[in-house]
C-alpha cells in the first residue's frame, strides 16, 4: 500500500467515524436553532410542566404501548403539583406540607425538564437550554459548525475527490488551461484589433480637431481683420466727417467774406500753402504764392527738360482731370490741379505740404479719405470766384454793406 493509499485510508476512516458521530449532532443543533430562532428556553421549559395531550392522543391512536406509558408520565408533574394540595387535607396532613410537596415536585419537574432539554438524544432538546447548561460545548459547536453548512460527510467527499481524482483534476486543469490560453489569445487579438481601430479613430479625430482648430483660427483671424478694417473705416468715417465739417465751416466763412468784399487770394488756403500758375503759351506764369518759402519759379518753361517731370507741367501736357503729384524732396509733396477758367484761361493750382507735418493735407489728397475731386472742385469754384473779382489784377473793395455771420 502506497503513501497515498495509506493517507487516504486513514483520513477516510477517521472522517467516516467523525461523520457518524458529529453530523447528527450538528444537524440537531441546526434544526433546534432554526425551530426556536434562537429564542429563550424559559417559556418552553414552563410549558413542559403541562401535559402533552397531542403526544398522548398520537400514542393512543398508534396503539404504541411504550409510547403511551412515556406520554402518560408527562401527566405526573401536573397531577402532583395540582393534586397534592387538594388531597393532603383529606389525609389529615397540614396544607403547608401539601404545598411544600407540591413545590418540591415543581422544582424536580423543572430540573428534570431542563436536563432533558439539554440532552442531544432527547425529543425535548432545546439549543437555548443546551447553551445555558453546557456553554463551552455550545461555543465549540456554534463557532465551528452551527452557522455553516459544514458536515464531515461533505468533507469526506471532498477528501476522497481530492485523493482519488488527482488525475481527473490534472486533466481538468489542462483543459481549463487550454481554454484559458485560447480565450486569452482570441481576446488578445480582438483587443489589439480594437486598439488599432481606436488609435486610428483617435488619429482621425485629432486630425479633424486640428482642421477645425485651423478653421476656427482662420475665422478668428478674419474676424479680427474685419474688426480692424471696420475700426479703420469707422475712424476714417469720423475723420472724414470732421474734415467735411471743417471745410464747410471754412466755405461759409469764405462766402461771407466774398459777400462783404473781403474775399482775396489768401482765402484759397484751405488745407495747405499753395501757388497758382496761369498757362501762357509754353510757359506757366506764377500769379499767386501763399504760405510757401517763395522759392517757386515765377516763370516755368514747359519745354524745359529741367521742368518736364514737375507735376504742374505734366498736368497741363496730359490735360489730366485728376490732380498729379511729385516729390521734389523727401516727404515734401506738390499736388497740381488743372482748372479751366473764364476768358479761355487755364490755371494750375499747386498744394505744397510736408507729409509728416500736415496730416490733413495728406489725408485729403494722397490717402483720399474724402474724394480729392471734391476738394479740388471746391478750390476750382473758389478760383472762379477769385477770377470774377478781377484777379490777378487786385482791386480793393469798399466796406459798405458788410455782412456778419
Amino acid at each position: 500500500m502506497g503513501i497515498k493509499q495509506t493517507v487516504g485510508t486513514n483520513y477516510h476512516n477517521s472522517l467516516l467515524r467523525l461523520s457518524e458521530n458529529f453530523d447528527p449532532v450538528m444537524k440537531k443543533f441546526r434544526k433546534s436553532y432554526e425551530d426556536t430562532q434562537n429564542q429563550g428556553w424559559v417559556m418552553p421549559l414552563l410549558l413542559k410542566l403541562f401535559p402533552d395531550f397531542k403526544r398522548i392522543i398520537g400514542s393512543v391512536k398508534s396503539l404504541d404501548t411504550q409510547e403511551i406509558v412515556k406520554s402518560l408520565t408527562s401527566l405526573l408533574p401536573s397531577v402532583g403539583i395540582i393534586g397534592v394540595p387538594i388531597v393532603i387535607p383529606y389525609l389529615g396532613v397540614s396544607s403547608i406540607i401539601g404545598f411544600g410537596i407540591s413545590g418540591s415536585i415543581l422544582v424536580i419537574a423543572i430540573v428534570r425538564n431542563l436536563w432533558m432539554m439539554a440532552q442531544l438524544d432527547s425529543i425535548h432538546f432545546h439549543v437555548g437550554a443546551y447553551r445555558f447548561l453546557k456553554r463551552k460545548e455550545y461555543d465549540l459547536f456554534t463557532g465551528s459548525f452551527l452557522f455553516t453548512d459544514f458536515s464531515f460527510e461533505g468533507l469526506t467527499y471532498v477528501v476522497n475527490s481530492s485523493l482519488n481524482g488527482e488525475e481527473e483534476l490534472n486533466k481538468t486543469f489542462e483543459r481549463l488551461k487550454k481554454e484559458y490560453d485560447s480565450f486569452t489569445s482570441t481576446h488578445q487579438a480582438r483587443y489589439e484589433e480594437k486598439e488599432s481601430y481606436l488609435l486610428q479613430q483617435t488619429k482621425e479625430l485629432e486630425a479633424e480637431l486640428l482642421r477645425q482648430q485651423e478653421v476656427i483660427n482662420s475665422i478668428i483671424s478674419k474676424a479680427d481683420q474685419s474688426l480692424n478694417q471696420l475700426y479703420e473705416e469707422l475712424s476714417k468715417s469720423n475723420l472724414s466727417s470732421e474734415y467735411m465739417a471743417d471745410l464747410l465751416d471754412r466755405l461759409i466763412t469764405i462766402l461771407y467774406r466774398y459777400r462783404n468784399g473781403r474775399f482775396s487770394v489768401s482765402d484759397l488756403k484751405l488745407i495747405a500753402d499753395f501757388t497758382i500758375y496761369k498757362v501762357e503759351g509754353a510757359y506757366l506764369k506764377k500769379i499767386a504764392d501763399e504760405g510757401t518759402s517763395g522759392h517757386s519759379a515765377g516763370l516755368i518753361s514747359m519745354d524745359s527738360k529741367e521742368h518736364s517731370t514737375w507735376a504742374a507741367v505734366q498736368v497741363v501736357k496730359t490735360k489730366s482731370i485728376d490732380p498729379l503729384f511729385n516729390e521734389p524732396r523727401k516727404n515734401y509733396y506738390i499736388a497740381s490741379y488743372l482748372m479751366k477758367m473764364g476768358n479761355q484761361e487755364m490755371w494750375v493750382y499747386n498744394l505744397h505740404f510736408h507729409r509728416d507735418r500736415n496730416k490733413k493735407a495728406v489725408d485729403l489728397t494722397i490717402r483720399d479719405i474724402i474724394d480729392n475731386k471734391i476738394l479740388f472742385r471746391l478750390i476750382h469754384v473758389l478760383c472762379l470766384l477769385l477770377q470774377s473779382t478781377g484777379f490777378p489784377k487786385k482791386e480793393e473793395s469798399s466796406d459798405d454793406n458788410l455782412l456778419s455771420r
